[in-house]
């Protein structure tokens, strides 16, 4: 089937945004569940040998324990000439799936969106962030990732191997 770059995605739109909390947040996990509900056919009119695919999915972050839920229903509108359109519909149609690469983009801008939204909301309801945020720390603390100089000097600080002889 074809690459990526013979679709693109030209519309993004939010159908349902839920935000469940329990008043009291303890321990907890986050589980993110994203699915492809349906592929259409859309009636947009782009032009002659041009067709707009809608994407439909639902997107899940949920804490377990029955901590909080957030889910959002919405769609992506992919550009696409009408051979790949057709071909994707009928992929979904048949076995419900699609090509790596349109879907791999696809899942790329829901993650972008509803992820940014999904980080406000938590904010305003007092959830802990579902994603890490980065940390800025003075460049002497940095622990997780050393730069190349504390690299050579933790190599040149290394006690050489004792040999026997």
């Amino acid at each position: 089937m074809a690459k990526n770059k013979e679709a693109k995605v030209v519309g993004f739109n939010l159908l349902k945004i839920s935000v469940e909390r329990k008043p009291k947040v303890e321990k907890f996990g986050i589980d993110a569940n994203l699915k492809m509900t349906d592929i259409k056919r859309t009636k947009i009119s782009v032009g002659k040998g041009k067709e707009v695919l809608a994407f439909s999915f639902e997107y899940n972050i949920i804490y377990r324990e029955n901590i909080a839920k957030l889910v959002f229903v919405g769609n992506v509108l992919v550009l696409t000439d009408n051979k790949l359109a057709k071909q994707i519909a009928k992929d979904w149609d048949n076995n419900k799936d699609v090509e790596k690469g349109i879907r791999t983009g696809v899942y790329n801008v829901i993650f972008q969106k509803c992820n940014i939204k999904a980080l406000q909301l938590e904010e305003d309801i007092g959830l802990p962030l579902h994603m890490a945020m980065p940390i800025l720390q003075p460049a002497g603390e940095i622990k997780d990732r050393p730069d190349e100089t504390s690299q050579e000097k933790s190599d040149s600080e290394k006690k050489p191997n004792s040999e026997k002889k």
